[in-house]
């Protein structure tokens, strides 16, 4: 062995594709989130917890965005019961922490058209409800841009935490 700088996943891509479920009721538009259980945060925040949006590490078979959408598409079937349209990139990808880990995300933004009983459930946040709390609750990095990007690719305007 030996000194490492980082580490290199070998059945996975160090790809992320971090997914902004949107789902549009009235002239609401809502974002799915999931609540996870991170033992890290506890040091950080006092508790376990954390809002995220789903977000997978591709698998090598994963190497294009034609390849992408039908894999994310069977992913949030799979573990959250979800039926979807379309599936478009916000923007490039960005490095989750430059220097520090090879990891690069791939924000997305899926239209979601339903959700059966069975899956994971998500929590479904009014968007503009979720950029208001931006810098007045813990909310994971990477929620925080993709739906920072998910509005603006919306036209959407909010008054942030940040104000």
């Amino acid at each position: 062995s030996g000194i490492r700088e980082y580490v290199i996943p070998t059945r996975l891509t160090s790809n992320t594709a971090c997914v902004a479920p949107l789902w549009k009721c009235g002239d609401e538009v809502f974002i799915g989130i999931e609540d996870r259980d991170l033992p890290a945060c506890q040091s950080y925040f006092g508790h376990s917890n954390l809002r995220v949006a789903p977000a997978w590490r591709l698998p090598i078979e994963v190497s294009t965005l034609d390849e992408l959408e039908p894999w994310l598409t069977q992913r949030l079937s799979d573990e959250h019961g979800l039926c979807v349209g379309r599936v478009v990139p916000l923007g490039g990808h960005y490095h989750a922490d430059p220097g520090v880990t090879p990891e690069t995300i791939y924000p997305m933004a899926v239209e979601v058209l339903g959700q059966d009983a069975e899956g994971t459930p998500l929590q479904w946040v009014p968007l503009r409800e979720l950029m208001a709390i931006v810098g007045r609750e813990e909310l994971d990095g990477q929620l925080t841009l993709t739906a920072f990007r998910a509005a603006h690719a919306l036209g959407l305007s909010w008054s942030s935490g940040l104000d």
